[in-house]
């Protein structure tokens, strides 16, 4: 046989697996954990478990599908798993990996801890299209955002968790996951072969046998397992164990601490079993990815966070921008100074204004526009003030600027110089900055910041809001053209403002310049892209070099780089393009250059340098630039050309004066009409430049001009938007302006915002920033912290890549609405209490508006969603509409506070999950040109007369770009759709500032609005063959029909009818109509159940249509002529005869098809069209008056485009049937307004009918009386109709059970019973001391829901809904348990246990059918129904006693107190005392508890009685108060706080409830406390925020409290534990760390002296680790917990409590009561008193101790001795005191009396001693120690180490261990010869004190005397000669001679060298 997983083959093929827990016939394991969350898992190569469960082993060495997408032709996903083909050693030794395949991506591999995709190894974290992956901890996270998630432990472990819309979809070695483990796999061999898969370029793989063993074959195999000492694999069990628990969020804390080994993260980390999926990072991630484990296993940072592999503090992140980690405070220039703080970037607005090619104008505020003007303009000037004025003038040879200033002079305030070969640079004191490049046309200014705010001109107002940049006159301007022309500087000049700006483009469409504008998008220029989207610049560049050639192209890529360069991307282009070559002559091209120094007018002027730089030419070294050049060109000037010579005109009109510029002038008139002051000039404070060359003209002297007129300056009117006002004028906006001296006086208000998104990518912010973002990708478009979330999708229709719509999900607080079809109905709506919202159709729009939360969004059902928010939103909003702030530069802001510019990164951070586009989007135009025409054709109707009207309100720049986009982008399908979306968009923006354009026509967008028109034909009189002079008619009030004669069909009879489409709506291809008063619209001709006609009103019911639908036949029985038959009943026909009107059915006689043939004549009574007509308007008011909104009040909105009907003035719009009726015909919708939950307003025929639903049930709602049952209870949820049943079961708190049938019987104290027996259900009450919710015997997490079993906590009680259909309640305060029927049991089978059937006959039934009749045969009932009988019952409550037996006198006594006379009527005494009290013997003895049980029958009648009294009865926990009467269904807890709304129960109760200011701490908890202790801990208690607490019973596991409520773990603070000092020799500090403390302790310890083996334990037992009390030595011990014996708990005294000890050297634990802590502090006892303890209590912890005089004598006041002891002791230096005590006492002091004597010991010492104490404590004096040695001939000391010589004596003073002591020694003398020493020349000379004799050689012989020298002048040389001799030796000679060391006393031979000859020698 093949056993698996271990399983033994036995006789007859079987397989034993009891050993194993196996439950299939091989031994399969099925893991049935009821929170295992459906996760597959697969962990050393061969270890399988499924999605559902199955654990089985396979031992494949192949590849194979582990999981796969089955359900698509395109898998979703497909993992694959490898498994290593040659391993032969433990599995986990083995090699696996992993292979990843998604849609349109390579293979992603994973192995160990690296990422590779096609090859190339990825950096983590990484996202690849809708997948995201990182690296946690110790794994491989793999997360996407269609709900799977895997983990790969980087070895063999891998885990995959799938939602649950994947159920029943995947296929693989992981089952099909359809929550039935059975079907998973039959035969293990044949399941994990067939999903084998050979990979390319290896051999085909072997499959597994089908009879492959097991890992264990036989019993001594599993013998070798248990002895085996393979850590890694034992560590792995475990591991796998516990991760399984901590995928699912059980995590098993702190197991490693008994397996060290099994432990492996390194120093800086701490192992911890579960680490949330989404940790904090110093990346930001919007959200945990749904699928994500609970947590996961691994090393991690203890209140830190992980960076790069290392823990670092949150302070500490760096910050990332485009993939580049910068660390903190590190400061990033890319358009705003960014400064890295704790990984966030911190902004600053940017402060520069450009101008490009001599048109394209970028503002400080970011504002891009284009302008071809050639007049004089100010580019920007101080506002409110005269300091400075940038004015900029295109000529045709390139620009002209100027800057001008007043009131200071220009010498050192202003520097100017050419700073390169390309530009001038001026530079001023106040925070200017210009650059300026006149060749190129390219302007640079930068302002100080402080000049934010204070700027006008071309180059806006410098406040970060580029929405007010066009405001020259105090109102924001529409177009480009109108804001520049308001700021010429001279009348002079003129341009037209209303020319639209044609792409030069369009005029040279094969421009070969323009084509090379395509190196911006590729890869020269890619570094840049992240940073700086190209699209712009790539536009710019295609105008330029279209409208001048290659110098313009190449100006336009210089732009660009200028830019990228300010992000710190250099690009060096021009070395690239060959075209944009500047540099000749030898010199050499920078990108950060300057001519300072380096030209030849430097040379001379001794210029000083900056570091300021730009791009240009430099010269190479030792060569110098010639500034020198000339340049020719017309005279040109304020827009026009002079030819030389030509005469002016000097004709003026009436009141102007003639200036001319050749005659001497004024000072008023010196520069003509160049700086004449106009209306528009007036409140500029304009100030020409002195070198403003003059320009002849007739002016107005002393006035203003306008117009070509002169003006008083107070007649100046305003301009705006094209348009001239008054003086005085008011301008109706949101915002009021008045019109004064040529300028508006704004008075603002707060002002709504609007947000755009439209087609697949253009957005335009709150703030006024237009974008493109291109991503299919759900993004946010606005979100608030707490209340709005606003998201879209594109929808990619029909998978061609053109987006036809916009999935629209929008949350206003608790409201959320889900549009996803084009209908505009919501295809999901939930609405919250507080955020109604109406939603309306107007025109062309859906209409969301929450008028409390001033929110409305338009959505035109396609592509374009409007947002509009009122002004309390302003700064509290975020995404892709901006944050509207009124700032328009930092609208680009990232989920993570980056401000970026380019519009892809932002758009990715909004995005819903992980989303990752292209940093480049290339614009469809250029990528298809032969669609570029077709677009450029149809979007000029943007610039063309038709639109004329809005240009210079709405700038169409943007628009008309955003077309071609479009129109070239939907070239696959849907091409009107886009371009008429596109010119629709700038339509709308007209519309909405007040400009109608009637722009749609039959060949442009056409939108028919005769669908809402085609209400039927006619109207027409119905008369018939037989009788044409009759009609059918019909009275509208009685709605009664009949025949009428032709004649006298008039006044208020109704005979004209409408044939309108069919009511009733059917796939048949016959044709259905219905007939439809004419007069009266909404009625209709039904038939009746008697086949009689009747006219009523319309009906959305079935049966309405039904009735009012006819098949129409025409020419069935007459030719020309219509027959009606009832489509509901075939062959039914209507006939008309002068008798009536009504459905016959059909004969065959000629006389029925006379009467039900009719003719149709047309009517001209009533106009119809008239009637209701519906017309298409471009921009009209979208609020009409309708059934709903009768006087059109409650709608209030801006005009919109769209179809729109027009009713007669006593007529309004029924939105149902979508015709205008007379209100008192309305078809109201579903309408209503309540009155309670039973009780409403209903809208019908027009009037409000009040409708109460309790009056109308269909049966008897009454209660029924249940007696000891108690209150019945409902078993429907209707609570206007209630049905109601008595509850069929109830346990008292007491455990008595009243039955379904109102019996009773008392249950024991301790088993478990059934209560209710069920075919397929048992519910069984186990009693026991602490109940605990738990399931199949494992302890359960609240709410539980499993296979229609729901269990939840209130608070207040258990709910729990059994499958079976029972309902019970269990309260947590009284203990009452209540069983109700949901719905009725299967009478066949009824219900059996303690809970019985309903018949009172069979109440005590044994579960073989016996019914117990005796009393005394009560207990064989209880024990027959007990589950398990292991348990004796230890007593017999019923003794069969009723009160005619018994005595029922105590028992009417208590219940007749006053509090319970209440209940009476409901629960009588008399039925209590005889039922309940008489038989039971608990009650007799325990009257608080039949109090209780009485009163809790009482409230489920929802009697309310207060009988507890604080002395009788009551006891409450601590924290927590009495309330008699309570009537919550639920408890406020932490867990709810939140959300909790209080709600009413059907039933009270008597409850201790939490004191007022605290709250419950959960729901299943005890404890009581205020709101800032919600934090639970591992053991469910409170705690506070910041609280620390360790959370191990014998470990140290420290968490901390967050201010969120969040727990994280903590590492404890070790670094104040003090190190002892280790003196004795061979010991060392170690730290040694005790059960239950967080930091070691540190003690000395002699290592040297501690076994070093390490026992291996055996038998099952593990290895326990302790440290010797004595030695400190650790201690193993090998033992079994589990056979340590069971240990009685001591009783402790009251002043003790428990501790839980081990034994040395045992592993089991003891109990020992240990000692409270000593609160009364010892006594300080005065002097003369010593410390005494009471006898009588030193058993006690803690004695009690008093101060007395005892029978001592006392020496000091410190020192006691008792009569007859003596001591020695020292004081004041050397004076020694000897103390006798005596036997008699000294009365004075009253202790007993001393002999002291005294002795100064150092008085025996001499000189040259010091005095050592005696160490004898019984000896007074010491001894004497010598410190140095007596000379005695001297009478003198010396120190030790000192040597003299005495009488041929020497004598050392040695140090030795008793002192200094004299060594003395004869001094030895060397022989010596007196008559050779003379003989030699030498002399005797005595030594050591005339002890010994020398000879002293005297004659050394050396060299002396003089030598000539001298300088003389050498003329060959042209220089002095100098030379000398000196007195040098000529031969040397040895000499010998003997030396005598007077340190030892020895001779030694010393060998010299004399001269013997000398002479003068050159040196």
């Amino acid at each position: 046989c093949s056993c698996l997983n271990g399983g033994w083959c036995k006789e007859g093929g079987l397989c034993d697996c009891a050993q194993f827990q196996a439950s299939g016939e091989r031994c399969q394991i099925a893991n049935t954990g009821q929170d295992r969350d459906g996760i597959c898992r697969s962990w050393g190569q061969h270890h399988f478990e499924t999605f559902d469960g199955i654990y089985y082993y396979f031992p494949g060495k192949c590849s194979y599908i582990l999981a796969k997408d089955c359900h698509r032709t395109e898998p979703q996903y497909t993992v694959w798993v490898h498994n290593e083909r040659d391993c032969e050693g433990p599995m986990y030794t083995c090699a696996r990996s992993l292979s990843l395949y998604f849609p349109n991506e390579e293979e992603i591999l994973i192995a160990e801890y690296q990422v590779h995709k096609g090859g190339v190894r990825l950096s983590l974290p990484q996202t690849i299209h809708n997948v995201f992956i990182e690296r946690l901890a110790d794994y491989i996270l793999v997360k996407s955002t269609f709900g799977l998630s895997l983990a790969w432990d980087g070895g063999s472990g891998v885990y995959i968790k799938m939602t649950e819309e994947h159920k029943g979809r995947p296929c693989g070695l992981c089952g099909n996951y359809n929550d039935d483990g059975s079907d998973d796999l039959e035969d293990t061999a044949d399941f994990g072969n067939s999903w084998h898969v050979d990979l390319p370029h290896q051999a085909p793989c072997e499959p597994v046998e089908d009879d492959f063993s097991g890992p264990c074959k036989s019993e001594s195999d599993m013998e070798l397992v248990h002895r085996s000492d393979d850590e890694e694999t034992f560590c792995r069990t475990l591991v796998e164990y516990t991760r399984a628990c901590s995928h699912v969020g059980y995590p098993v804390r702190e197991w490693r601490d008994s397996f060290p080994t099994c432990d492996r993260c390194e120093d800086s980390f701490v192992h911890r079993d579960c680490i949330s999926c989404c940790p904090p990072t110093c990346t930001f991630e919007k959200e945990c990815l749904g699928t994500n484990l609970h947590c996961l296993d691994g090393c991690y940072c203890p209140d830190m966070i992980l960076q790069n592999g290392t823990c670092i503090a949150v302070s500490q992140c760096p910050c990332v921008y485009h993939g580049h980690a910068f660390p903190q405070g590190h400061v990033l220039e890319q358009g705003c100074s960014s400064v890295c703080m704790g990984g966030v970037w911190n902004c600053t607005e940017g402060n520069e204004c450009s101008i490009m090619g001599n048109s394209h104008i970028t503002s400080f505020d970011g504002r891009i526009f284009t302008h071809l003007g050639t007049c004089q303009y100010v580019l920007v000037k101080s506002r409110g003030s005269t300091r400075f004025m940038v004015t900029l003038q295109n000529v045709p040879c390139g620009e002209q600027v100027t800057l001008t200033r007043e009131g200071e002079v220009f010498i050192g305030t202003v520097e100017v110089r050419q700073l390169t070969s390309l530009f001038v640079q001026l530079h001023t004191v106040f925070g200017l900055h210009v650059q300026f490049d006149g060749r190129g046309g390219r302007l640079y200014v930068l302002l100080d910041s402080s000049w934010k705010g204070f700027t006008v001109g071309l180059c806006g107002t410098f406040n970060g809001n580029l929405r007010d940049d066009f405001s020259p006159s105090g109102m924001i301007e529409g177009t480009p053209q109108l804001h520049a022309n308001a700021w010429k500087v001279s009348s002079a000049c003129s341009n037209p403002v209303n020319v639209p700006i044609i792409d030069p483009c369009d005029l040279n469409q094969e421009n070969f310049y323009a084509s090379l504008c395509v190196v911006l998008t590729e890869e020269l220029f890619a570094p840049c892209h992240e940073y700086v989207s190209p699209s712009v610049y790539y536009q710019q560049c295609r105008f330029q070099a279209c409208l001048c050639g290659g110098s313009c192209m190449c100006t336009a890529l210089a732009h660009y780089a200028y830019v990228c360069a300010k992000h710190q991307v250099v690009i060096n282009f021009r070395a690239h393009v060959s075209e944009c070559v500047v540099c000749l002559g030898g010199m050499m091209y920078h990108s950060c250059t300057s001519t300072c120094g380096r030209t030849c007018q430097s040379l001379s002027s001794g210029e000083l340098c900056s570091n300021d730089c730009a791009e240009g030419c430099g010269c190479s070294e030792n060569t110098f630039y010639d500034d020198v050049r000339q340049r020719c060109c017309h005279c040109y000037f304020m827009g026009s050309v002079f030819q030389p010579g030509e005469p002016e005109p000097r004709d003026c009109p009436p009141g102007k004066v003639y200036y001319s510029c050749r005659e001497p002038q004024t000072a008023q008139s010196r520069l003509g009409l160049a700086c004449e002051v106009t209306c528009r000039n007036l409140m500029i404070n304009l100030t020409c430049s002195p070198m403003t060359p003059c320009v002849p003209g007739c002016g107005c002297p002393a006035l203003v001009r306008h117009n070509g007129e002169c003006y008083y300056p107070e007649n100046c009117p305003c301009a705006w938007l094209g348009l001239e006002y008054l003086p005085g004028e008011v301008v109706s906006t949101p915002c009021s302006k008045t019109c004064h001296r040529g300028f508006f006086n704004c008075t603002y208000y707060p002002c709504p915002g609007v947000c755009t998104a439209y087609s697949d990518r253009h957005y335009h912010t709150f703030d006024g920033l237009e974008y493109d973002y291109v991503s299919n990708c759900q993004v946010y478009l606005s979100i608030n912290d707490t209340e709005i979330s606003i998201t879209t999708q594109n929808k990619d229709c029909y998978d061609s890549g053109i987006i036809c719509m916009k999935y629209l999900v929008i949350y206003v607080g608790l409201t959320k609405i889900y549009f996803s079809d084009s209908s505009g109905k919501p295809s999901s709506t939930v609405v919250g209490k507080g955020y109604e919202f109406h939603l309306w159709r107007a025109g062309y729009y859906t209409v969301v508006h929450f008028p409390k939360q001033e929110i409305t969004i338009l959505w035109d059902k396609k592509t374009t969603v409007h947002i509009r928010a009122g002004p309390q939103w302003k700064g509290q909003l975020t995404g892709m509409c901006g944050n509207f702030d009124t700032v328009t530069v930092n609208d680009m802001t990232t989920s993570s506070h980056m401000e970026v510019s380019n519009p892809q990164s932002f758009g990715d951070s909004w995005a819903l999950g992980q989303c990752e586009s292209d940093f480049v989007v290339k614009r469809p135009c250029e990528g298809d040109l032969n669609r570029q025409p077709y677009a450029k054709r149809e979007c000029a109707v943007l610039y063309s007369d038709v639109f004329a009207p809005c240009h210079n309100v709405v700038d169409v720049t943007w628009f008309y770009k955003n077309c071609l986009t479009d129109t070239c982008n939907c070239n696959r399908g849907g091409d009107c759709e886009c371009l008429c979306t596109s010119i629709a968009a700038y339509a709308h923006k007209c519309c909405q500032q007040g400009v109608t354009v009637h722009w749609r026509s039959p060949t442009v967008c056409a939108y028919d609005c005769e669908y809402y028109n085609q209400l039927g034909e006619g109207p027409y009189v119905l008369s018939n063959a037989a009788f044409n002079d009759t009609v059918i008619g019909a009275n509208l009030t009685s709605g009664e029909v009949f025949s009428l004669p032709k004649p006298s069909a008039q006044g208020g009879v109704l005979f004209n009818f409408m044939v309108t489409v069919g009511l009733y709506k059917d796939k048949l291809s016959v044709p259905m109509v219905s007939l439809e008063s004419a007069e009266r619209p909404n009625y209709f001709l039904c038939v009746t159940g008697r086949l009689s006609l009747r006219l009523e009103r319309w009906s959305g019911t079935e049966d309405f249509r039904q009735r009012g639908t006819f098949v129409h036949h025409q020419g069935l029985w007459l030719p020309s002529l219509s027959s009606f038959e009832l489509y509901g009943q075939k062959g039914i026909f209507l006939t008309l005869s002068p008798s009536g009107i009504r459905a016959m059915a059909y004969d065959h006689s000629e006389h029925f098809r006379q009467i039900s043939s009719f003719m149709l004549e047309s009517s001209f009574v009533i106009p119809y069209r008239i009637m209701c007509e519906w017309k298409y308007h471009a921009c009209s008011s979208p609020c009409l008056k309708t059934c709903s909104d009768p006087t059109a009040s409650q709608c209030r909105f801006l005009p919109v485009e769209g179809c729109f009907p027009r009713c007669p003035k006593n007529m309004i719009l029924d939105e149902v049937t979508r015709r205008c009726v007379y209100r008192e015909d309305c078809e109201y919708p579903p309408y209503s307004y309540r009155v309670d939950e039973c009780s409403e307003y209903i809208c019908f025929n027009g009037q409000l009918m009040f409708h109460n639903a309790s009056l109308h049930c269909r049966f008897n709602v009454s209660q029924p009386n249940c007696g000891l049952l108690g209150m019945a209870v409902q078993t429907n949820r209707d609570n206007c109709c209630p049905q109601w049943e008595c509850p069929r079961c109830s346990v008292i708190s007491d455990l008595r059970v009243i039955t379904f049938d109102g019996n009773n019987v008392a249950l024991y104290d301790n088993g478990s019973y059934i209560l209710v027996h069920l075919p397929r259900e048992n519910i069984v009450g186990h009693i026991e001391k602490c109940p605990t919710v738990s399931v199949n015997f494992i302890n359960a997490r609240l709410p539980f829901t499993r296979q229609k079993l729901h269990i939840d906590d209130t608070g207040t009680m258990y709910v729990i809904h059994t499958p079976g259909g029972v309902s019970i309640q269990w309260y947590h305060s009284t203990g009452i348990i209540v069983l109700q029927y949901s719905g009725r049991p299967n009478i066949t089978t009824g219900t059996r246990g303690l809970c019985c059937d309903g018949n009172p006959a069979d109440d005590l039934k044994l579960p073989n059918g016996t019914v117990v009749r005796d009393v005394e045969d009560i207990p064989v009932f209880l024990h027959s129904w007990m589950v398990d009988t292991s348990e004796e019952m230890g007593y017999f409550r019923r003794v069969g006693d009723n009160c005619t037996t018994g005595n029922c006198t105590k028992c009417f006594q208590m219940l007749n107190r006053r509090p319970f006379s209440e209940c009476h009527r409901k629960v009588s005494p008399e039925q209590f005392c005889d039922k309940i009290w008489a038989g039971d013997l608990h009650y007799k003895d325990h009257e608080c508890d039949f109090l209780a049980a009485y009163v809790a029958i009482c409230y489920t009648h929802n009697i309310c009685i207060s009988w507890r009294t604080h002395d009788f009865c009551l006891k409450c926990p601590p924290g927590k108060e009495y309330h008699p009467c309570v009537n919550t269904c639920k408890t406020k807890t932490c867990q709810n706080r939140d959300f909790y709304e209080e709600s009413t129960c059907s039933s009270i109760r008597e409850e201790c409830v939490c004191k007022s200011g605290t709250i419950l701490h959960r729901a299943d908890s005890a404890f009581c406390v205020t709101e800032d202790r919600c934090c639970t801990d591992n053991d469910g208690v409170p705690r506070a925020v910041g609280e620390v607490w360790n959370g191990s019973n014998k470990g140290c596991c420290l968490y901390r409290c967050m201010e969120n409520g969040s727990i994280t773990a903590v590492e404890p603070d070790c670094s104040d534990m003090p190190a002892p000092l280790c003196e004795r020799e061979g010991e060392f500090v170690v730290d040694v760390v005790e059960e239950g403390a967080c930091c070691p302790k540190k003690i000395c310890c002699n290592l040297t002296i501690c076994e070093s083996e390490v026992p291996t334990c055996e038998n099952g037992n593990k290895l326990m680790i302790g440290y010797s009390t004595l030695s400190c030595c650790p201690e193993y011990r090998c033992c079994d917990p589990q056979a340590c014996p069971s240990v009685l708990m001591p009783e402790c005294r009251d002043d003790q409590f428990l501790v839980e000890v081990r034994a040395e050297k045992s592993c089991c634990f003891s109990f020992l009561s240990v000692c409270e802590s000593c609160i009364d502090p010892i006594p300080l006892c005065k002097d003369g008193e010593i410390l005494a303890v009471d006898l009588n209590t030193t058993d006690r912890c803690c004695p009690q101790y008093h101060c007395g005089k005892a029978e001592v004598c006392l020496f000091q006041g410190v020192t006691v001795l008792s009569p007859g002891q003596s001591m020695v002791q020292y004081f004041d230096g050397d004076l020694c005191y000897t103390v006798h005590c005596l036997q008699d006492k000294d009365p004075d002091t009253g202790f007993y009396a001393m002999d002291v004597s005294t002795v100064n010991c150092s008085e025996k010492c001499g000189p040259h001693q010091i005095y050592i104490p005696s160490s004898d404590p019984h000896v007074c004096c010491g001894s004497c120690k010598n410190v140095s040695c007596i000379y005695t001939s001297e009478n003198s000391t010396m120190e030790a180490g000192s040597s003299w010589v005495t009488n041929c004596t020497r004598f050392d003073c040695v140090e030795t261990a008793v002192g200094a002591v004299t060594l003395g020694s004869v001094v030895v003398c060397p022989p010596f010869n007196d008559t050779e020493c003379v003989q030699n020349g030498g002399t005797v000379q005595n030594y050591i004190d005339g002890c010994c004799k020398t000879c002293l050689q005297i004659t050394v012989y050396s060299c002396d005397g003089k030598c000539p020298s001298a300088t003389i002048f050498n003329f060959n040389i042209n220089s002095h000669a100098r030379f000398c001799k000196c007195c040098r030796e000529n031969t040397l000679q040895s000499r010998t001679v003997q030396l005598y060391c007077t340190r030892n006393s020895t001779l030694v031979s010393y060998t010299f060298q004399e001269p013997l000859e000398c002479s003068c020698q050159w040196n």
